[in-house]
């Protein structure tokens, strides 16, 4: 799992988490992405998974661990890292 904990549309830095994705997949990288909040961008959780179904929203982040454990259980059968700005 890749995180940024800051990636909005009104602040920055950003990284290039589109790239970065498309080089995970392309080596096999299978990619899930999970949007916090009323105002996300579908389309860029879209480019970021490799597969719409991989594509989870969280109304907010009280609710983001209780949702983060419901999706492992779904598809986790690895180890995730996490990597934070």
């Amino acid at each position: 799992m890749l995180a940024t904990v800051s990636q909005t549309k009104d602040r920055g830095p950003f990284d290039d988490l589109e790239l970065a994705s498309k080089r995970l997949k392309a080596v096999g990288v299978r990619l899930y992405a999970v949007g916090v909040g009323t105002r996300i961008h579908h389309n860029q959780l879209l480019k970021l998974a490799s597969h719409p179904k991989f594509v989870f929203k969280v109304p907010d982040f009280n609710l983001l661990y209780d949702s983060v454990k419901r999706i492992k259980k779904r598809i986790c059968k690895g180890k995730w890292v996490v990597l934070l700005n």
